[in-house]
């Protein structure tokens, strides 16, 4: 493909996928509305996911890998800057 090629199909793909989105103006906005009970309700259920597993303490365990980055950054970090043998590891290694 030549560089003709290439931007004739991402202008048809942008096309395609901006075809019913109506452009905005100054006079419209859009506005994200927000349910706050649900939102603590999903803050709540995660907490008590973090309890169990806590209690569980599974061997192997299938995750989106943000989870796993906010689960090393709150307990596993926390742990290893705590240990002098841990951190000299961490910064030696």
């Amino acid at each position: 493909m030549n560089y003709k090629q290439i931007v004739e199909k991402a202008q048809e793909s942008y096309a395609r996928y901006f075809k019913n989105v109506e452009p905005l103006t100054e006079k419209k906005t859009n506005d994200v509305v927000v349910d706050r009970q649900k939102v603590e309700e999903v803050i709540a259920q995660g907490e008590a996911h973090m309890a169990a597993i806590s209690k569980i303490r599974p061997t192997t365990m299938l995750s989106v890998p943000l989870i796993i980055e906010k689960i090393v950054r709150s307990k596993v970090q926390p742990t290893i800057n705590a240990s002098k043998f841990l951190s000299y590891l961490r910064d030696n290694m």
